[in-house]
This record gives C-alpha cells, sequence and structure tokens, in this order.
C-alpha cells in the first residue's frame, strides 16, 4: 500500500492528523481499528441507552423559551417600543447621535508648489 493510499484511508477511518503520521505508525492504527470494527460496532466510548431521560430530553423539540421573563409595562419595555415606533416612522432605520449638518459645497483651491532650485555644478563636481 502506497504512503498516499495509507493517509487516504487512515482519514476514511477517522485517524487525526494522518498526512503528518508516519506510515507505520499509520498501518498499526488502521490494523487496529479494522479489529476493533470486526469484533464490535467499532464505535468508541460508553453505550447511549436510548430509554434514558436526558435521550428523551434531547430528542424532545426545543420550546425557545429560556431566560427571563418579560415585564410588560416596565421602563425598558416603554424604552424600546418608543424605539419601534420611531423606527416604523423612520422607515425601519433610527440613528443615534447628533443629526448631521449639510455640508457646503467646497472650492477647490489651488495647491502650491514649490519650485525646484536650479543651481550650478561646481568645479569640484564637474570632475
Amino acid at each position: 500500500m502506497s504512503r498516499q493510499e495509507l493517509v487516504a484511508a487512515a482519514t476514511a477511518a477517522g485517524i487525526k492528523k494522518a498526512s503528518s503520521t508516519k506510515s507505520a505508525d499509520l498501518e498499526k492504527a488502521l490494523a487496529k481499528v479494522s479489529k476493533a470494527k470486526v469484533g464490535g460496532s467499532g464505535t468508541k466510548g460508553r453505550p447511549v441507552d436510548p430509554n434514558s431521560k436526558r435521550q428523551a430530553k434531547l430528542a424532545a423539540p426545543k420550546t425557545g423559551k429560556k431566560g427571563r421573563p418579560v415585564v410588560e409595562g416596565s421602563a425598558r419595555q416603554l424604552r424600546e417600543a418608543a424605539k419601534a415606533a420611531r423606527a416604523a416612522a423612520n422607515g425601519g432605520v433610527v440613528k443615534r447621535g447628533r443629526p448631521a449638518q449639510p455640508k457646503a459645497e467646497v472650492v477647490a483651491k489651488p495647491v502650491k508648489t514649490k519650485k525646484a532650485k536650479v543651481t550650478e555644478p561646481t568645479e569640484d563636481q564637474v570632475g
């Protein structure tokens, strides 16, 4: 079996980091996995009791009601209702902070550039 076939078989068997494991170790791990599947179901861990309370709780659909109950008429609920009313009146958006002032048109000023000074080369620089 080539290295690539070993890695592919190991990843299919659920062996993690198969590509960075030595080939000899992969062969041993694959042999161990195949023995476990022949001898038993091949699953690891504690068996599941389908009649347990925990399994019944996991199988039941979630109600979606968790946490602290809402008190109608509280100060927070009044604020939330006012916020929802503002959002509905404003097209679904409530902006926070200071209102923006419309910007006046800005006339672009010309950018001043510095002129490069041209100097004559001295006798030392001429060579």
